[in-house]
């Protein structure tokens, strides 16, 4: 069995995160399957470890998918936006 990618960095921190479990959960996986399908999407930690093809992923939080999709949608965007809230927090602003 070749050795696994290593972790990549993740977007955001998730309580019930998978990310540490990632590799031995996919170690579980068929060597062939068609498309991931991820109900609990929460913070991509095994999604982003297993990188497939083709996926399709959910949660059931509303305000945690907006963030996904818009990453999706428009990373630029995403990026933008959380470098206005770190540099609004650096400078003591509590927005």
């Amino acid at each position: 069995m070749p050795s696994p990618p290593p972790f990549r960095p993740q977007l955001l921190k998730w309580i019930g995160n998978k990310q540490r479990f990632a590799h031995e959960i996919i170690s579980y996986f068929p060597a062939r399957y068609g498309r991931y399908i991820e109900p609990f999407l929460g913070s991509g930690g095994v999604l982003g470890t297993l990188a497939p093809a083709e996926a399709l992923a959910g949660d059931a939080l509303g305000p945690l998918m907006e963030i996904w999709q818009g990453l999706q949608q428009d990373p630029a965007a995403l990026v933008a936006g959380y470098a206005a809230r770190w540099e609004r927090y650096h400078a003591g602003d509590p927005r």
